[in-house]
């Protein structure tokens, strides 16, 4: 496994796209070319006494970083000035960093997130599915309405692509047709422990923390459970 020396870079706004009424897909580039693994995150060095703010890596490709950021209004103001800001805007940012760790071997997994906690997940993901693992691979994204969803034209394409890895959708405050409703523990069962061998989960705490102790609770292996929480 290849760790990265994290080093000050400088890196523009090149394009902003709104995704939901708080969610930003923003892309910078750079004329420094910088490597990564899939599961890592950046960290900014923001004005006005901010300071450091890190989100994770959704895609890179040589100098090119894309992130999908939440805007918190009654949060802290890293997220609204990279949301709010202009392109052509500079930002100087410390990365690629991280050990929330994809596992190379080629076996089931098992992907939970909700909101932006999928972005680092969607990585991992198209990594494993490029790399050629032909086993079963399986996203659960929950959000608490079906305007909160993003990237599903992404995960739907990958699911035509690949026929062995599906998307789950679950919406917690709306009943919808086409989607669970629910929470992302509401799929554990037997049948879905047996199926994974390794399960990847990723945002709040108090989520991450459920979803694996219903994990646990049917016999998954403790040690293959993979969390990242912020």
């Amino acid at each position: 496994m290849i760790f990265y020396t994290p080093r000050m870079k400088e890196f523009i706004l090149q394009e902003k796209k709104q995704l939901t009424h708080d969610v930003y897909e923003l892309k910078y580039v750079s004329d420094t070319d910088m490597s990564h693994v899939p599961w890592q995150f950046v960290t900014f060095i923001l004005p006005d006494g901010i300071g450091g703010r890190s989100y994770s890596v959704l895609s890179a490709d040589k100098n090119e970083f894309v992130l999908i950021i939440k805007r918190v209004a009654d949060g802290k103001k890293g997220s609204i000035t990279l949301c709010d800001a202009e392109v052509g805007t500079s930002y100087k940012w410390v990365g690629p960093v991280g050990k929330f760790v994809l596992s190379e071997e080629k076996n089931a997994k098992l992907f939970a997130g909700t909101g932006t906690g999928v972005v680092p997940l969607y990585n991992q993901i198209l990594t494993s599915l490029e790399s050629g693992n032909t086993k079963d691979i399986c996203l659960l994204f929950w959000v608490r309405k079906e305007t909160d969803l993003f990237y599903q034209e992404q995960f739907n394409s990958l699911s035509e692509k690949y026929n062995n890895f599906e998307v789950k959708y679950a919406l917690s405050r709306e009943s919808i047709e086409g989607y669970h409703h629910g929470y992302i523990t509401d799929f554990v069962d037997t049948d879905l422990s047996q199926r994974f061998d390794e399960a990847y989960l990723c945002w709040a705490p108090v989520v991450v923390d459920s979803m694996e102790e219903v994990l646990k609770k049917y016999d998954f292996d403790q040690e293959k459970i993979y969390t990242e929480k912020y």
